[in-house]
């Protein structure tokens, strides 16, 4: 991890020695490790400026096409759909995979993509699940109108296959359920958009000030798994010259995450070398500091403890700044179904009550598994 580490900082720091460059016997795990992180077109652009790894370098750039087409495929979707949507007058906002490479990295390629995420105001919901029905998406669940408006107040996440089920499109209406407490003022969000033209095609996505403290609950959320993550971050400070950090802050204490904010920046800065000011950087190290150790742990060492059901209730239950939000995700954690809970036990629309009942249960036999995936 440390050698991908260094190889993949170079995009954002120049300081410090030139990285110790791995023995022959070490690069089948190094590009393991590159392919687990999401971070394979970073390694390839940093493996180009050193001539004597000519193998390796035609390894990680073949990898890379493969990535790079996949990304401008994912490109050319978003794009229909946001034409789509434009049309029928639904307010969409893509944000993440290939709309965010092209926005924080300059280049949709540099980025391992594997769906297009967006988020669509709660209103629009009733039009937008129509339009994908139309365009031959299909939902797996079958909700009547009763259970679907609960669905949508309670959860808030559609995940659409097209026919060869070659890609998703995630809708959400927030970050997560609403339990997490990351509840979102689209109409404030869609007021500050980034209009970007792709393809000729201008498509909404949220504003540099808005995608950072986003980009950092995300994966906060996911206990950050993945180097990418903070590449993104260290790309959205690199790529920014008119960032408002003040106001991304407020931002953040409004979702009630300046924890992961906070988390967010250091990593990027002590992992990756991005430049923060000197003010701010001290703000991050202290409202950081109860979550960051476990933090970076997660992301730099691969240790499948954080699977267990209990450490990743206790780690989200660190990441909130006060108590309150964390009571508040441990009574909606109990009680309230989850997408989780769908997947696991599909009941017919007329028995959608019974979630609430299936969910303790399900969270319970999660809690007793060593290494559970998710409790939610």
């Amino acid at each position: 991890m440390e050698a991908l580490l260094a190889l993949v900082r170079t995009r954002w720091s120049v300081l410090g020695p030139d990285p110790r460059l791995p023995s022959d016997d070490e690069w089948p795990a190094l590009f393991a490790a590159a392919e687990r992180h999401r971070v394979v077109p970073l390694l390839d652009e940093a493996l180009r400026s050193i001539t004597s790894m000519e193998h390796q370098r035609r390894e990680a750039h073949t990898r890379r096409l493969a990535i790079a087409a996949r990304a401008m495929f994912l490109l050319n979707q978003a794009t229909r759909l946001a034409d789509q949507c434009a049309r029928e007058n639904i307010r969409m906002i893509i944000w993440r995979g290939p709309i965010l490479a092209h926005m924080a990295y300059g280049d949709a390629t540099l980025r391992t993509a594997d769906d297009i995420d967006c988020l669509v105001a709660v209103a629009d919901i009733p039009r937008m699940l129509p339009l994908m029905r139309e365009a031959q998406f299909s939902w797996p669940l079958a909700l009547d109108e009763w259970a679907e408006r609960h669905y949508r107040r309670a959860v808030g996440e559609y995940v659409f296959w097209p026919p060869g089920r070659e890609f998703q499109v995630e809708i959400n209406t927030g970050i997560g359920p609403r339990y997490n407490g990351w509840e979102l003022d689209f109409d404030r969000l869609w007021e500050s958009r980034r209009m970007v033209s792709l393809q000729g095609q201008p498509v909404a996505t949220l504003s540099v000030e808005d995608l950072l403290p986003l980009a950092c609950v995300h994966a906060g959320k996911h206990l950050w798994q993945r180097l990418q993550w903070v590449c993104d971050i260290a790309a959205i400070l690199h790529g920014s010259t008119t960032l408002d950090l003040d106001r991304v802050w407020r931002l953040a204490a409004g979702l009630k995450s300046q924890r992961m904010l906070a988390t967010g920046l250091r990593l990027a800065h002590e992992l990756l070398g991005s430049k923060l000011p000197a003010d701010q950087l001290t703000r991050a190290t202290a409202i950081s500091q109860p979550i960051y150790d476990a933090s970076r742990d997660l992301l730099v060492r691969r240790d499948d403890r954080h699977k267990s059901a209990w450490r990743t209730f206790r780690y989200h239950w660190t990441m909130y700044d006060t108590l309150r939000p964390r009571l508040r995700f441990t009574a909606g954690m109990v009680c309230e179904p989850s997408v989780g809970d769908w997947r696991w036990v599909r009941l017919p629309a007329n028995l959608y009550a019974l979630y609430y009942v299936i969910r303790p249960i399900r969270i319970i036999m999660n809690m007793r598994q060593a290494r559970s995936r998710s409790i939610y």
